[in-house]
């Protein structure tokens, strides 16, 4: 019995993954409508990354080394399939977040 004859779509999936200096490309795409792309730079004490995907939701995340045994990381998201900036901006959601290594 296939996807057809549940009523399903096809299910596929395919990745693109590409580095160009420190940063890596990506993207995977499923499905009909399905897709994520993204980015990510890793420096030595900074680490930064990306990614939108096909429901548009942007994201985002920042890392950094503060002192020899401690990482500061602040992420956000936003849904940006609202229809005016105020409301992105109402779905917007952050963190913040300290690392100790031991």
């Amino acid at each position: 019995e296939g996807p057809e004859e549940e009523g399903q779509a096809d299910v596929w999936t395919a990745t693109a993954e590409r580095r160009v200096g420190n940063v890596d490309f990506g993207a995977v795409f499923s499905g009909r409508n399905t897709w994520v792309v993204g980015a990510k730079a890793e420096l030595p004490e900074v680490v930064g990354s990306a990614r939108l995907t096909s429901n548009k939701r942007l994201v985002a995340s920042v890392a950094g080394r503060i002192g020899e045994q401690m990482w500061v990381r602040f992420t956000g998201d936003v849904d940006l399939s609202q229809k005016t900036p105020e409301a992105i901006l109402r779905t917007r959601r952050f963190g913040l977040r300290f690392l100790v290594d031991e």
